[in-house]
């Protein structure tokens, strides 16, 4: 091979490997996230049960019970973990696919968690 070959070569690698960081990174926060969407929907309606109800409706029905825990960190994770591990077999059409998604749910559960986070301290002030 010559010079330019290695070097583009090298650097579609490293474009690569570096879209997998990002991937990885956004499907931590993403989980974090889903975890604290869990506890301060917890928080919201242990204090105005009547005022707030689970807008999730796979999790509104059993929301009091400790369902909610094995489905947020067990599946929610292992579906995240899933997704990391199989986007190894993408390629960079794909990749760029499963940035963009997990961006886009890392600003619906942003907006929810600042919501919860809202609503939280609305009721700590008016109480």
């Amino acid at each position: 091979k010559n010079e330019s070959e290695r070097v583009m070569f090298l650097k579609n690698n490293y474009l690569m490997e570096n879209k997998y960081y990002k991937l990885k990174v956004n499907l931590r926060i993403l989980y974090v996230l889903n975890l604290s969407d869990l506890f301060f929907t917890k928080i919201l309606l242990a204090i105005e049960p009547t005022m707030f109800k689970e807008a999730n409706i796979f999790l509104a029905p059993v929301i009091d019970g400790a369902l909610p825990y094995f489905l947020k960190i067990i599946v929610c994770g292992g579906v995240l973990y899933y997704w990391y591990f199989r986007s190894k077999e993408s390629n960079e059409k794909e990749m760029k696919i499963s940035i963009i998604a997990s961006r886009g749910l890392l600003i619906f559960y942003t907006l929810i968690n600042l919501l919860h986070l809202f609503n939280i301290i609305l009721i700590l002030c008016l109480k």
